[in-house]
């Protein structure tokens, strides 16, 4: 019976294929044991006939036929039963198993073999992936939203479940409040993201000119010098970090400028034999560390500022007459202060106070549960923020007031509404007003967008080899494989955010083909992968990376398990 058993589970294997991964393994475990289990019967029927066969002596010939026929019966059963589970393993694995195909011609693609996966499959993965991050940073909460083609793909939405609540963990720990699909957190540094939607806007219509000194909109902006030298700067060079604008460190300016003294001193007393040098070393230590923390304890100060601001141009008091830490347009350095700036200008061009256009913003594109982070503002569903301490252990967040840097990192939302957001910008940078279907335009156009996510050379960051800024987004393309089997860029657009209490990421992966059945043409937009994580944890790291795997997953979803 072994013997048989092991034959039918090799013509099982033959049928089916090669077991590849984990749900196929269960599937061909389950057909094991559904064999198994009819099998099993065999011996008990025929023992059952037996015993019926010796209490009724003399009809010995005629109960053997009734036994020979009731086993026969039954191998004929669990021969139908195989079948039938043969037959379902081998439907299974040719719908959710992994089908190797090879990618399609796409310039915006990898050319590789891709592993195709089912729907199931890749929620139960992302799933895996997030309470990963989840447990290793222990933060309390934490949503995910994840859209294909900006369709439905799970339930009655337009974003995949994660977890049946787009959620793990607490939006509230001390009440017990779970994390939800709109649970609204901080979502920091994509504040930029956003602002540049209002910028773009403002440039389309020709209310704002990108290449015009700021001081055009901004007179109250001072003149500025760098090294003796008068400079301007633009609304261009602000929104990819390339104004010279110091970030949350006062000292940018100043260090740079003593850093220069210091090269230029060390030359002329290159041949001078200094007696003292190691007192003074030990010295230099000594006030290296105190200027250390005294630059910590500035830029804690500025980010975890108290004061309410009544408007963007009295928070550009903050940093407005400190030096520049660059010439305009020759550095990058990453800032969100210089947002702050971009606001003032935003208001001056649109001739509205930054609260209202935002407003109508989020009015417009339909992001409902989206805000500027006003305390005194009663928001529904709005989580509390947690920070570690230096012991590890999780506590509230101390009170901030955001109205310093709005246009940069004080804007809450969710991740549905971030989803949104993305697929709005990807609907517009892929939208043909050449097409003859009648699509309604993108909000922004396609050229605009296209502008806004071409990369700045000048911008190379450190958080991705191929990484770079372009206006307002971080981008990624692809440079072409260097190496047979080695990495391959994959293009894709995102920011990161990181707050007081809060952590997040959006990322944008588009492509050409859909993979989603419509009603209306091939071309219809959005073709990509959005997804949205957001923690109420501050400094919540990792969140990038398995956002970014989360839609590399997505990505490779199988068309028929859609």
């Amino acid at each position: 019976m072994s013997k048989c058993l092991s034959h039918i589970c090799q013509s099982i294997t033959l049928r089916s294929g090669r077991v590849k991964t984990c749900q196929h393994f269960f599937l061909y475990q389950r057909c094991l044991s559904g064999i198994s289990s009819r099998i099993s019967f065999v011996p008990n029927l025929y023992v059952s006939k037996h015993q019926e066969d010796n209490n009724n002596k003399g009809e010995g010939n005629r109960n053997d036929a009734r036994s020979t026929y009731s086993l026969q019966a039954a191998i004929s059963l669990v021969s139908v039963g195989v079948a039938f589970l043969a037959s379902d393993i081998t439907k299974k694995h040719r719908a959710s198993c992994s089908v190797i195909e090879k990618s399609k011609d796409d310039p915006e693609q990898d050319h590789h073999t891709v592993e195709k996966i089912s729907l199931a499959e890749a929620i139960e993965v992302a799933k895996d992936l997030c309470q990963c991050v989840k447990d290793e940073n222990g933060s309390p909460g934490l949503s995910v939203a994840v859209s294909i083609d900006g369709k439905e793909v799970w339930s009655d939405g337009k974003f995949i479940i994660i977890n049946n609540l787009y959620a793990f963990g607490y939006a509230d720990l001390e009440n017990r409040v779970r994390c939800h699909a709109d649970t609204v957190m901080r979502i920091a540094s994509i504040s930029k993201s956003i602002t540049m939607t209002v910028v773009a806007k403002l440039w389309e219509a020709g209310q704002l000119d990108l290449d015009k000194p700021v001081r055009h909109y901004v007179p109250s902006w001072p003149e500025k010098m760098y090294e003796g030298k008068k400079v301007d700067i633009t609304t261009r060079q602000l929104v990819s970090h390339l104004a010279g604008v110091r970030h949350y460190d006062k000292s940018c300016g100043k260090k740079k400028k003593r850093e220069k003294n210091n090269k230029k001193s060390s030359e002329e007393n290159d041949d001078k034999v200094d007696v003292e040098r190691p007192n003074r070393k030990h010295d230099d230590g000594d006030n290296s560390r105190k200027k250390v923390r005294a630059r910590r304890d500035d830029e804690e100060r500025e980010f975890y500022l108290k004061r309410r601001f009544v408007n963007v141009r009295t928070a550009l008091n903050i940093f407005k007459d400190d030096e520049l830490c660059s010439v305009p347009g020759t550095e990058y350095l990453y800032t969100t202060h210089g947002w702050t700036l971009i606001s003032a200008v935003v208001e001056a061009a649109a001739k509205k106070k930054f609260p209202v256009i935002m407003r109508n913003l989020f009015m417009d594109l339909g992001m409902d549960n989206t805000y500027l982070d006003e305390t005194n503002t009663l928001i529904y569903n709005r989580a509390r923020h947690y920070l570690k301490n230096k012991q590890g252990k999780i506590i509230n967040a101390p009170y901030v007031d955001l109205s310093c840097k709005w246009a940069g990192g004080g804007i809450i939302s969710t991740v549905k509404d971030l989803v949104h957001f993305g697929n709005m910008m990807l609907y517009s940078y892929q939208y043909d007003p050449k097409q003859d279907n009648p699509l309604p335009e993108g909000y922004l156009k396609s050229k605009t967008v296209n502008m806004l996510w071409t990369p700045n050379k000048l911008t190379k960051c450190d958080w991705d080899p191929d990484g770079y800024y372009g206006m307002g987004w971080a981008v990624v393309t692809p440079g072409g494989q260097k190496h047979g089997q080695c990495r391959e860029v994959t293009k894709y657009f995102s920011h990161t955010g990181s707050a007081v209490g809060g952590t997040s990421v959006l990322i944008i992966l588009p492509r050409k083909e859909k993979v989603t059945d419509n009603d209306l043409s091939d071309s219809e937009p959005p073709h990509g992968i959005v997804v949205s994580i957001i923690s109420n944890l501050g400094s919540c790291r990792g969140l990038s990376k398995t956002a970014l795997r989360i839609a590399k997953l997505f990505n490779n979803v199988i068309h028929d398990a859609l």
